[in-house]
């Protein structure tokens, strides 16, 4: 018997994976903050723009986008270029951002949007991690049978050593 595990979970194991693996461990990333704030629906699917109208809806799917390099390559890429910010750090500022992405057909992010601010030096770090990790491109995602615009949504947790 296969165990399909929700797409939140799959990332939250990423990221404990990603954790584990760097040396980098003044930024990291999770699913949820220590808030329990409001993300993405759990249940599998995307907010996709079907008819390349500009309008997204929120589609209940099992298909997965179709990474260029791959989901956690993606991630680790945008954790090798998470920097936390000098003067957030000398503050003592922390928290989560969330970003949402715009991915074309062609699997390229075409916008970013913050969705959930921290302080703006944090902000601007996260916005630039994951454009940087994205340069060459994210993924794609088919639905009935073609490859369609998609919305994701990315949470980025910026937390201080020996602070909580």
């Amino acid at each position: 018997m296969t165990t399909i595990l929700p797409r939140s979970a799959f990332i939250l194991i990423l990221i404990f994976m990603l954790q584990a693996c760097t040396q980098k461990t003044s930024a990291g990333l999770t699913a949820k903050d220590e808030q329990n704030e409001t993300l993405p629906p759990k249940e599998p699917g995307y907010l996709i723009d079907e008819n390349n109208d500009g309008v997204y809806e929120f589609v209940h799917t099992e298909e997965k986008v179709v990474f260029f390099v791959d989901e956690m390559g993606v991630y680790q890429e945008m954790y090798k270029h998470l920097l936390y910010p000098a003067d957030a750090r000398e503050k003592g500022i922390q928290g989560q951002v969330i970003l949402e992405a715009s991915v074309n057909e062609f699997g390229y992010v075409t916008n970013i949007v913050l969705i959930k601010s921290v302080y703006p030096s944090i902000d601007a770090a996260a916005k630039d991690a994951f454009t940087k990790a994205t340069a060459n491109g994210y993924g794609q995602l088919r639905w009935n049978l073609n490859f369609v615009k998609f919305k994701v949504t990315v949470p980025i947790k910026f937390v201080l050593q020996g602070k909580r």
